[in-house]
């Protein structure tokens, strides 16, 4: 899906748990980790706590992910099947429709 992000002039900004750190983005050495790790666990808003505490590593859920991207700079909410923006993130923590812009 990043390839396909940024094909479109965008910056692909993977969201994820990496040893208890919360990561808007991720290096290709960060995701290699994430792949090979063999105790990943699904990672929700109520708990980036536990994670950090536990250096743990994971995937987060569509929640966690839109809660992560308030507070950096990336506010587009990818479809995951096609990496198309399927609505921005505002700081209310409201999804709306309008369409991401790459500039």
């Amino acid at each position: 899906m990043e390839s396909a992000v940024a094909e479109q002039g965008a910056t692909p900004a993977t969201t994820a748990v990496v040893q208890g750190a919360i990561h808007v983005g991720l290096t290709n050495l960060e995701m290699q980790t994430l792949a090979e790790a063999t105790s990943n666990r699904k990672v929700g808003v109520r708990d980036f706590a536990t994670a950090a505490l536990e250096g743990a590593n994971g995937g987060t859920t569509v929640a966690a992910t839109m809660f992560a991207s308030t507070s950096s700079e990336s506010t587009c909410l990818p479809q995951a099947e096609s990496g198309e923006c399927i609505g921005r993130v505002r700081s209310t923590f409201r999804l709306t429709s309008s369409p991401c812009r790459t500039h």
